[in-house]
């Protein structure tokens, strides 16, 4: 009895092991590697937490007037209209009256939109354009006036086309411009 005792009490010992101290060392192993995880999740929440409480000041230390000039350089939304009222505040100031106002999301003559036309058409810019084209009577004094006002705005514009004929009475141009401009999507 003496020999057995020891034998039983390390195969109890082994089996104590093998089938309770084991898995509950793994499953105690799995939830440190958890922690872990938990533990840096927190420390990275915490970090963006402080930064955007950072932004946050900074971005209420901003002048309203500098926010907004930011806002019309690159609007967060189309505004179709208020895009063709600068367009005509801006040509009133220059002497001169736009007419057939044409406004679209897409230009008409895009060989690519084109070409795709009925197929899928992914745009991966951070951005979206406006295309508008508009005519008007006017000199050329009149003209180069607009053109450098609308080089002065804070909006974006790209003006793509203009062409212009002289009137038949030799009194000033007929002019036809096309332009675009953007919006953060």
């Amino acid at each position: 009895m003496k020999g057995i005792t020891p034998t039983i009490l390390i195969a109890l010992s082994i089996g104590l092991f093998y089938f309770y101290v084991n898995p509950q060392y793994s499953v105690i192993q799995t939830l440190q590697v958890d922690q872990e995880r938990h533990d840096t999740a927190l420390v990275a929440s915490e970090e963006l937490y402080t930064t955007k409480s950072s932004l946050i000041q900074r971005y209420d230390n901003f002048n309203e007037s500098d926010v907004l000039r930011i806002q019309k350089f690159l609007p967060e939304q189309t505004d179709d209209v208020r895009v063709v009222l600068d367009i005509d505040t801006m040509a009133r100031e220059s002497g001169i009256v736009i007419t057939n106002v044409d406004v679209r999301d897409t230009p008409e003559s895009d060989p690519v939109l084109v070409a795709k036309k009925g197929g899928i058409v992914t745009d991966t810019n951070p951005y979206k354009t406006l295309y508008v084209s508009f005519s008007f009577d006017g000199t050329y004094t009149s003209f180069i006036s607009f053109l450098k006002k609308m080089e002065m705005s804070l909006r974006i514009i790209d003006i793509t086309d203009i062409s212009f004929v002289q009137k038949a009475d030799g009194t000033g141009y007929s002019f036809e411009v096309s332009l675009q401009t953007y919006w953060v999507k």
